[in-house]
C-alpha cells in the first residue's frame, strides 16, 4: 500500500506536501497439492507425508512456491463516511494521486477501470453520488430521481437508528460504476427488477464516465454524497478509484522468500525431517498433520492434511476369516459322530479410544458459556449402538487444555442427540492448565473437585455418567470449551479423546441342517449317515462376513473276520480267519 497524510487545520488550510509510506504486506505463498493422502487408514497403519519448498512438484503431497507482490495501483480510501438522515448536505471524501507522470490526463475511459465503493443505506433513491477530478470536472455516478419510487436497500443497513447522528454502520456492499458496465443505472435496475438490496456487482452511471476524459491523473478526487430525501440513514465505509495498470510509470513489485518450514509435531508421528513425516495414528478418530512455513516478512502459513482413522472394529480394518476357525476335511464310519467347531479367533468385547488434536485457542471473549468452541469427533464402528450403562460402556473422557488460570474454564461433553452433561467448571482456583486430564466412569474415582492443577490423573466429573443413558455411542461427540473471565487471554485446547467398550456377537448358520446338533452354533455334532458337504457361514455385529466348508465322508461298516491261533510246533503259531466279506482285502 502507499498510504498518504493529509492534515486540515481549524481554518481548512491543508497540507501542499505529499507524506507518503510505502507499506508492503506480504503475499501468501502458493500452496500446491501433489501425491495424493489418503482419506482415510486403519489405526496401527502407516502414513507418509512429504514437502517441497519454492518449487511446485506434483511428485510431493504439498509444495509451496513464493508469490509476488506489487504496491496497489488503485487508490483506496477506507475512511467511513457517515450519511445521516437527508436535509440536501453534501458529504465528500477525497484520495490525492501522486505516482502518475506529472501532466499526465485520462485519455481513454477504459483506462478507468471503475470507481466503486462499499456502502449501506436503507433506501438508495434518497441519495444523489458524484465523482470530481482534479480539474473540477463532476460525473453524476447515481442520480437522486425525486421523492418517488419504492424502498431498496443498498447492503444491509441497520434500519432502528432513526435520527442517530452518526448514524449505527450496518454491512457494507461493494458497487463500481464501470464503462461498459453489465448492469444499467442502479434505478435503471431498481425500476426494472424491484429487488429489496440491490445486488453488488457493476453498474452504469448516470452521466457518462467519457465525460472524464481529459481529467489530470494526479490530484485530488473527491466523491460527494447528497441525501435528498428525509428518513433512512447509511455509511460508506471504503471507496476508490482502479486506473489501469499500464498508466503508472513503474509498478514496484517484491516476492517474500521462504525462510524457515518444519511439520509439526503430532504424538503418532514417529518419523520426522525438515521436509517429511512418517505417523501410525494408535487411536481412532481424525488425525491432523500440519505443513508450516515463515517467509522473511515474519509471517506464518500453513496447510494442514487431515486424515480419518478407522478403528479396529471397521470391517474395512479387520480379516473377515478370524470369525471361522477353518475345519479340516474328515472321514467316519457310518454311524459314528464328528464334533465340528468353527468359533473363531475374534475378541467379543474391545476397548476402542477416539482422539482429535484442534490445537485450537479460545478465551472469554470469542468462546464464553453461551457461544463454547466446538471439537467433534466423529465415533463410528461402536456395538451396542446405544449407550444402555454408560458405567460400563464409556471408559473415559481425557484432555488436555493449557490455560492460566483453571477456574475460569467449563469443559462439557455433548453426545450426538445433543445430551450434554458438565466435566468440569470453575475448579482449580489459579491454578494452571489441565495436563492429561481424564474423567474415568470407574466407580470410586475421585471427583475433580477434590483434585488441583493441573489435574493430571483420573477423576470423576462434575456431572452423571447416567445422564446420557439412552443416547446414540455412533455419531458426532463434541467436546465443549469455554472461558468464564478474559477476552484477550488466550486458552488452548491441546487434545481430546473418548473411550467406548465395543462388544461384537458373532451369527453362525450350517447348511444343510440334517444331521446336525445344532445349526446356529460354532460347535454342533454331525452325524450324517453318508458323504456330506456342510458350509458354515459368520457375520458379526459389524458387517464382516465369511464362510467355510468342510467335507465328511463315510464308509460302511464291516464284521470283523473270525480269528484263530494255535502253535504247530514250539516256536511256530498258525493264525487262521474266516472271509467274512467276500471280495474285501484283510490285513492282520
Amino acid at each position: 500500500y502507499i498510504v498518504q497524510l493529509t492534515i486540515t487545520d481549524q481554518f481548512g488550510c491543508r497540507n501542499t506536501n505529499f507524506i507518503t509510506q510505502r507499506v508492503r504486506v506480504s503475499t501468501r505463498p502458493a500452496f500446491a497439492s501433489g501425491r495424493e493422502v489418503p482419506q482415510q487408514i486403519c489405526v496401527g497403519d502407516t502414513l507418509d507425508l512429504n514437502a517441497m519448498v519454492n518449487v511446485i512438484d506434483s511428485a510431493h503431497n504439498v509444495s509451496v512456491a513464493p508469490t509476488e507482490g506489487s504496491f496497489l495501483v488503485q487508490g483506496v480510501r477506507s475512511d467511513s463516511l457517515p450519511l445521516p438522515d437527508g436535509d440536501g448536505s453534501s458529504y465528500m471524501t477525497s484520495i490525492t494521486f501522486t505516482d502518475f507522470a506529472p501532466g499526465q490526463v485520462l485519455t481513454d475511459i477504459n483506462d478507468l477501470l471503475g470507481i466503486c465503493v462499499n456502502m449501506e443505506h436503507s433506501w438508495m433513491r434518497d441519495l444523489q453520488i458524484s465523482i470530481e477530478c482534479p480539474n473540477g470536472t463532476s460525473v453524476i455516478l447515481h442520480d437522486h430521481p425525486g421523492q418517488i419510487g419504492g424502498e431498496v436497500f443498498l447492503g444491509e443497513p441497520y434500519e432502528a437508528d432513526e435520527g442517530l447522528i452518526p448514524p449505527i454502520p450496518g454491512v457494507g456492499y461493494d458497487y463500481c460504476w464501470t464503462p461498459n458496465a453489465p448492469n444499467p443505472t442502479w434505478i435503471q435496475y431498481a425500476n426494472m427488477y424491484n429487488p429489496q438490496t440491490l445486488p453488488p456487482g457493476d453498474y452504469s452511471s448516470y452521466e457518462p464516465l467519457e465525460n472524464l476524459i481529459g481529467c489530470p491523473l494526479n490530484g485530488e478526487w473527491t466523491i460527494t454524497v447528497q441525501d435528498l430525501w428525509a428518513i433512512d440513514n447509511g455509511y460508506i465505509f471504503s471507496w476508490g478509484i482502479n486506473f489501469n495498470p499500464d498508466l503508472y510509470p513503474s509498478v514496484e513489485t517484491f516476492t517474500p522468500q521462504i525462510v524457515s518450514y518444519e511439520w509439526l509435531d503430532h504424538p503418532s508421528i514417529f518419523f520426522m525431517d525438515q521436509d517429511s513425516i512418517a505417523a501410525s495414528p494408535q487411536s481412532a478418530g481424525t488425525a491432523s498433520y500440519t505443513f508450516r512455513l515463515t517467509d522473511d516478512f515474519g509471517c506464518a502459513w500453513d496447510t494442514m492434511f487431515q486424515v480419518q482413522v478407522l478403528p479396529p472394529t471397521h470391517p474395512d480394518c479387520r480379516s473377515c476369516v478370524q470369525l471361522l476357525t477353518p475345519q479340516p476335511d474328515t472321514s467316519i464310519c457310518t454311524g459314528e459322530s464328528v464334533a465340528l467347531d468353527a468359533t473363531g479367533y475374534v475378541q467379543m468385547a474391545d476397548t476402542i479410544a477416539f482422539d482429535a488434536y484442534p490445537n485450537a485457542t479460545f478465551n472469554a471473549g470469542d468462546h464464553p458459556a453461551s457461544n463454547p468452541l466446538v471439537s467433534e469427533i466423529d465415533v463410528n464402528s461402536i456395538y451396542p449402538l446405544t449407550l444402555s450403562n454408560p458405567q460400563q460402556q464409556l471408559v473415559k473422557v481425557c484432555v488436555d487444555i493449557e490455560t492460566d488460570f483453571a477456574s475460569d474454564i467449563r469443559i462439557r461433553l455433548r453426545a450426538p442427540d445433543g445430551t450434554t452433561i458438565p466435566l468440569a467448571q470453575n475448579v482449580g482456583g489459579s491454578g494452571d492448565d489441565f495436563t492429561q486430564t481424564c474423567f474415568v466412569t470407574l466407580p470410586f474415582a475421585p471427583p475433580i473437585t477434590s483434585g488441583s492443577p493441573p489435574f493430571t490423573g483420573n477423576f470423576a466429573p462434575q456431572g452423571n455418567w447416567a445422564d446420557l443413558t439412552g443416547t446414540p455411542i455412533n455419531g458426532k461427540w463434541a467436546l465443549l470449551v469455554s472461558d468464564d473471565f478474559g477476552l484477550t487471554t488466550n486458552s488452548l485446547l491441546r487434545w481430546w479423546s473418548i473411550t467406548f467398550i465395543a462388544t461384537n456377537d458373532i451369527s453362525y448358520l450350517w447348511s444343510p441342517i440334517t444331521n446336525l446338533s445344532c445349526f446356529t452354533c460354532p460347535d454342533p455334532v454331525a452325524t450324517p449317515m453318508s458323504d456330506a458337504t456342510y458350509v458354515v457361514s459368520a457375520v458379526d455385529n459389524y458387517g464382516c462376513a465369511t464362510a467355510d466348508t468342510v467335507n465328511i465322508y463315510t464308509f460302511n461298516t464291516l464284521p470283523a473276520p473270525d480269528v484263530s491261533c494255535f502253535e504247530l510246533v514250539p516256536g511256530t503259531i498258525q493264525f487262521d480267519w474266516n472271509d467274512a466279506v467276500p471280495g474285501y482285502p484283510y490285513e492282520v
